[in-house]
């Protein structure tokens, strides 16, 4: 055993006759893979070649396709920049203004407090997410009259002139008014808040300076809200705050339903498709853009993204059909 005799001499013909029919098996098997791949290698020769060919012939259609749709686009970035310009101006004039305002979206259903309001009252912005959150800052009995003159703002449109006083002792004057869009619709409802505590000569060319920048803001959304197009605004948080009607179409849902749900126009993975394009323009303070292909009224087209960061946060985006 130790010599391998005993193993010789117990294997009989029969498995002898196996084995070498076995052996012969992957011998030939051996032959026809290499004649195979020697076949292949011809055939991958042609393949590299046509793709070659195919290569070339998409980048001379994409170019032409390229240089047809880039002179349409610098006739609507043109005019979409005096938009953003004013808007981005009159929102910051409304900011930075020394008196404070609360607004109630009218289509969102949205309550949101602007900075300066905050800091009247000495409390941080983001800790106020609705009215009531700024009951504790007033006179109590004052601010339930408050309360209920803003519910006729909201409910019967019916504007109102108050005088508060806060816990602080500072004297207010609340002005509850209707701010309208397209077709005299309510596109929100404001509470001005003057301090009249030390009331100053300048006040008067504030307020006025003040309500421009209400009335410009209020017309650049009613000539977005007209545009072919989808158009959007974005918050510091990079949730949709607005859209026009362009994009309500193209979404397939209304105005509150598109802010409140946050509804992207290019939906993909994860529940924030556009926000990595946003996100990219407010930290680097330059637009961004890029094509994406999506269904849009039941047919697949394509669209150049724009996100243009806004000075005072967040973005305002469009979306141009660029379909060949």
């Amino acid at each position: 055993m130790a010599n391998g005799g005993p193993l010789l001499r117990s294997t009989n013909p029969e498995n002898l006759r196996v084995g070498l029919t076995a052996l012969s098996a992957f011998g030939a098997g051996i032959g026809q893979a290499q004649a195979q791949e020697t076949s292949l290698s011809a055939v991958a020769g042609l393949s590299v070649a046509g793709s070659i060919l195919l290569a070339a012939t998409s980048v001379a259609i994409a170019g032409g396709i390229w240089f047809s749709s880039r002179r349409r686009a610098v006739t609507d970035q043109a005019a979409l920049a005096e938009y953003r310009e004013v808007l981005a101006r009159s929102t910051a004039v409304l900011s930075s203004a020394p008196d404070g305002y609360f607004e109630f979206s009218a289509g969102s259903g949205l309550e949101s407090c602007s900075p300066g309001l905050a800091a009247i009252l000495g409390v941080p912005v983001v800790g106020v997410n609705q009215f009531a959150d700024l009951s504790d800052k007033f006179d109590r009995q004052e601010f339930a009259g408050l309360e209920v003159a803003a519910q006729g703002l909201r409910q019967d449109r019916t504007p109102f002139d108050l005088r508060v006083t806060t816990g602080a002792g500072r004297l207010l004057h609340a002005r509850g008014r209707v701010v309208t869009g397209t077709g005299d619709e309510p596109i929100s409802y404001l509470i001005w808040f003057h301090d009249i505590s030390g009331f100053q000569a300048d006040a008067v060319a504030m307020q006025a300076q003040t309500d421009r920048a209400v009335e410009q803001r209020v017309l650049t959304q009613k000539v977005l809200d007209t545009v072919p197009f989808p158009a959007w605004r974005r918050r510091a948080d990079l949730t949709i705050s607005w859209v026009n009607k362009a994009y309500c179409e193209a979404v397939e849902v209304d105005a509150e339903t598109a802010v409140r749900d946050n509804v992207e126009l290019s939906r993909g993975p994860g529940p924030n498709r556009g926000g990595p394009l946003a996100d990219m323009a407010q930290k680097t303070g330059e637009p961004q853009s890029e094509k994406r292909r999506f269904v849009v009224g039941g047919e697949r087209r394509s669209f150049e993204i724009i996100e243009t960061p806004m000075e005072i946060g967040g973005t305002l985006g469009i979306a141009r059909d660029v379909t060949g």
